[in-house]
């Protein structure tokens, strides 16, 4: 049998990115926390309202 070694043409170089390919990973990164930011906010404000329109049902204190 005989051993291939990978071809020169079928190595993968890997090179630091253009400054403008930095700019936009770090804009793209920024709108994904935003829109993170965003989704959570929308899903807390259904669940006060949910909360606020249904009842917590009661609550019961324990202690002094």
């Amino acid at each position: 049998m005989r051993l291939s070694w990978p071809m020169a043409a079928a190595r993968v170089v890997m090179s630091a990115p253009a400054a403008s390919h930095t700019s936009a990973i770090a804009l793209m990164k920024e709108i994904l926390v935003a829109r993170n930011a965003f989704a959570e906010t929308l899903t807390s404000s259904a669940v006060a309202r949910s909360v606020e329109t249904q009842g917590a049902g009661l609550v019961r204190r324990i202690g002094p």
